[in-house]
């Protein structure tokens, strides 16, 4: 797929090609801790790949393709999501998983068979079945959520310190948005009723 209009050149080069899954530094403590990203929680109910137990992911080799109206789902995916100033992608050994994945274009045949109340990114979101181990990382990219033209990349060992690292050369975040604040809150709202529902509970 060609680089989008949002992305610059340089952050691009360092996408390009390659399997991504995207977290924040909390999370990726937690994947060092366990050993494995692993799919959990209640937030992305009605995801395809979670429905199917496995790990999604953010896939920019030759199977993606550009999608009217989809760069924007993902690139909410630089701390939007995560909700965190300090976006963390982790980089996937795609050969190290091959047996396991659905690429880009093989989880949009399979959303379009039959899966369509679900939920995907369409042209580059992929599905891991199953949970990822730590083995297969190939490398760990920081990306600032205010200007994505800066980031860092680091080995995975160094991953942790990297991170704390690159958060302070970071200049001071802009005020923020009342309207993203007023969002923000009630997303942190939604979190706290959320926790209170039973695991096998979902909205």
């Amino acid at each position: 797929m060609d680089k989008p209009d949002v992305i610059g050149p340089e952050l691009w080069a360092a996408l390009d090609s390659r399997l991504w899954h995207a977290t924040s530094p909390e999370g990726l403590s937690g994947i060092m801790q366990d050993g494995e990203i692993r799919s959990f929680g209640e937030r992305y109910c009605n995801s395809l790949c979670k429905k199917l137990g496995g790990v999604s992911l953010m896939d920019f080799g030759p199977s993606a393709s550009d999608r009217p109206g989809q760069v924007q789902n993902w690139m909410g995916w630089f701390g939007h999501q995560q909700q965190c100033r300090i976006a963390v992608w982790i980089e996937i050994n795609r050969i190290a998983v091959s047996d396991r994945l659905l690429d880009a274009k093989a989880f949009h045949a399979h959303w379009a068979d039959g899966n369509y109340g679900t939920q995907i990114i369409p042209g580059v979101e992929a599905c891991h079945r199953g949970p990822i181990p730590t083995t297969a990382f190939a490398g760990i990219l920081c990306v600032d959520q205010f200007n994505r033209s800066i980031f860092r990349t680091s080995a995975v060992a160094d991953a942790i310190d990297g991170i704390a690292t690159f958060e302070a050369t970071l200049p001071p975040a802009p005020p923020e948005n009342p309207l993203a604040a007023a969002r923000r809150r009630g997303k942190e709202e939604a979190k706290r009723t959320h926790s209170n529902k039973r695991p096998d509970e979902c909205s």
